[in-house]
């Protein structure tokens, strides 16, 4: 199984429980657009939040790491390239 066909999975799992997956990603974005601040690293979350924060800063952190040692400009050429597994969560099915 491939690493998009297991958070598809998760992510078709927490759909049954849609009101708390909901707010879940609700909650990533907001965090991803600057409008809440990240939660702290002992906060209880649910699992496709945990899910959901480590996928969308991953490329983020890596790209950082890189450029620590390579520079900016070839760390972002690196992480782009590297980090094109992407994909969308919607808060709202049918939203798409």
């Amino acid at each position: 199984m491939t690493r998009s066909r297991y958070i598809a999975t998760i992510l078709a799992r927490v759909a049954q429980r849609e009101r708390d997956a909901a707010q879940a990603l609700v909650r990533v974005a907001e965090v991803n657009a600057g409008k809440r601040p990240p939660p702290a690293p002992d906060a209880p979350l649910e699992p496709v939040e945990a899910l959901m924060l480590a996928m969308t800063t991953e490329a983020k952190t890596f790209e950082a790491d890189l450029a620590a040692n390579l520079g900016p400009e070839d760390a972002h050429r690196i992480a782009s390239r590297m980090c094109r597994d992407r994909g969308t969560a919607r808060a709202k099915p049918g939203s798409q």
